[in-house]
């Protein structure tokens, strides 16, 4: 036989032999994963493997983003965020200062709340630079914030306003600690920010290698030849699922590995919490660590404005959309059953913040008739009209604090004109005891006055225009018992109006509009009118009453 026969008899065999294999190895690969081998079922398959539980440490933060810091936890790796930089922010005459505090939802809604207060100030024609800091990050939860202003301030910052915007990680990282074995009070992942064990690090390389390795496989997968082959298919396949199964395992012991007690990690050893303690635990430290952050605001002569942030798993909060139903909640995940049994203590707990004296809002029913798509996540995260919206709120309930710098008073701490002590109110009988009276004008149409238990506004020359502008008149009580059920979160009864021109115009040719006051006593009387043909409705005038013994 000559050699070209010997050589035509050698392939004929060959490809005999692998065709053979190959209909072996399809019918095999069909056998065993019960669907058919085709080409493009590498590249599928790659994915699934780079985004299984086994192959991806999901708790674990990207250290590029965050890094330990000896005070408050973490903060951010990069040396320009606002809680590195050197020097901190101080109070300019030009300036306006106001630090942002929170988990990831306040670091979200910044960018956006930082535009419409610029937008504001123009509008306003406010010859002021607003400096928005950032001292929020993921994952912040109390007293984190309160370490972090109490770290700022000590390095020589100084603010003129400072925002808490928080709850969600409050009340959901502590569980999530404990699930960890650590202490509840601790920063919320701390255990991955810890310097690692030897046997976790040999863990860790053992599991990249395997990773590496899965890499290479899966690229010579993804190879012409290769991706038509059952025979390389299910070679693949195989060895990726033996890596897959070994990376789990590793997994698996760097979580017991994890999990031996560490001081440094885990906090003291001898907490044990049930679910009711930990809550009520949980609630106390956020409501301890606004009141420290309150008092720590006003010594540094700024304001201090606390925001429950709004949450999908609270029920009733918001009627979710299809969309959110599928990109932004799960079902019977046991933040909504935590959000439900705290609701009584967020209740109790805002009323004795309202009690201090500390200007506190419960943002969590703002969506409550809202039908657009607001979360972006399952998580707490809003989409860029959530955030519109969330900025907005907070933008509002903040500007009585910026009237008395914005508009020509002192630039000593405003302050502290609104913080009123509780023994300070109009006596319920009848009687007034002595007040004082903080005024801003961009147009000064009205004066107010206090006449027995009336607010009468005076206005020397007005138009109907004038008197049908809407006319705000917000009141403090002493005791916040005496309001509404759904006015307590707010800390003050509203009684907005309008008035017809002919019944407030006297022979004189003057305006006079009277208002009786209720009948319970009052720390502050806040009273003013929009123009509500502006944008955002612009401010006209404003004046508070605050009583004094």
């Amino acid at each position: 036989m000559t050699w070209q026969k010997k050589l035509f008899f050698s392939c004929l065999t060959t490809v005999m032999v692998v065709g053979i294999l190959e209909s072996i190895c399809r019918v095999s690969y069909y056998l065993i994963y019960g669907e058919l081998h085709r080409r493009e079922e590498s590249s599928e398959r790659r994915g699934k493997y780079h985004q299984s539980p086994a192959t991806r440490n999901s708790d674990v933060p990207n250290r590029n983003r965050r890094t330990r810091h000896p005070f408050f936890g973490f903060t951010s790796y990069w040396p320009d965020h606002d809680l590195n930089r050197l020097p901190p922010r101080q109070r300019q005459n030009d300036t306006i200062v106001i630090g942002m505090l929170g988990g990831s939802v306040a670091h979200q809604v910044l960018g956006e709340f930082r535009s419409q207060i610029v937008r504001y100030f123009s509008r306003n024609n406010i010859d002021m630079n607003p400096i928005i800091l950032d001292l929020s990050h993921g994952g912040m939860k109390q007293p984190q914030q309160l370490m972090a202003v109490s770290y700022y301030i000590a390095r020589g910052g100084e603010f003129d306003l400072i925002i808490n915007l928080d709850g969600f990680n409050d009340f959901t990282a502590p569980h999530d600690n404990v699930r960890r074995g650590m202490s509840p009070f601790f920063p919320s992942l701390w255990d991955t920010l810890t310097d690692a064990t030897t046997d976790e690090i040999l863990l860790a390389g053992r599991i990249a290698n395997l990773s590496k390795l899965q890499d290479t496989i899966d690229r010579f997968s993804l190879t012409r030849f290769s991706r038509r082959s059952a025979i390389f298919g299910l070679l693949a396949r195989n060895l990726n699922d033996l890596i897959e199964s070994r990376i789990h395992t590793l997994y698996q012991n760097l979580s017991r590995v994890k999990t031996e007690y560490s001081m440094e990690r885990h906090g003291p050893k001898n907490e044990a919490w049930d679910k009711e303690a930990l809550r009520e635990a949980a609630v106390k430290l956020w409501y301890r660590s606004s009141v420290l952050l309150a008092g720590s605001a006003k010594m540094n002569g700024a304001e201090y404005y606390h925001f429950l942030q709004p949450n999908q798993y609270l029920p009733g909060s918001k009627p979710l959309t299809e969309q959110e139903m599928v990109q932004a909640y799960i079902p019977d995940h046991w933040w909504e059953d935590n959000y439900v049994k705290i609701l009584p203590l967020l209740v109790r707990y805002g009323y004795e913040l309202k009690k201090q004296g500390i200007r506190y809002f419960d943002l969590t029913g703002i969506f409550r008739d809202n039908h657009e798509t607001l979360y972006s996540d399952k998580c707490c995260h809003l989409n860029a009209r959530g955030n519109a919206l969330l900025a907005a709120y907070i933008l509002r309930y903040i500007k009585p604090a910026l009237l008395p710098k914005l508009f020509g008073a002192s630039r000593q701490p405003p302050s502290h004109a609104l913080d009123v002590p509780e023994s300070s109110r109009m006596v319920s009988g009848g009687g007034l005891l002595s007040s004082h009276l903080i005024t801003f004008s961009n147009s000064a149409e009205y004066t107010v006055s206090l006449q027995g238990r009336k607010l009468v506004y005076v206005s020397s020359s007005c138009t109907p225009r004038d008197t049908q502008r809407r006319f705000f008149l917000h009141i403090v009580p002493s005791d916040l018992r005496v309001l509404p059920s759904d006015r307590i979160q707010f800390g003050s009864d509203h009684y907005d109006f309008r008035v017809n021109y002919q019944d407030a115009e006297t022979d004189e040719g003057k305006c006079v509009v009277e208002r009786r006051l209720p009948d319970y006593d009052i720390v502050a009387i806040k009273t003013g009118q929009y123009d509500p043909s502006h944008q955002n409705d612009m401010l006209l005038w404003y004046a508070a009453f605050l009583f004094d013994n």
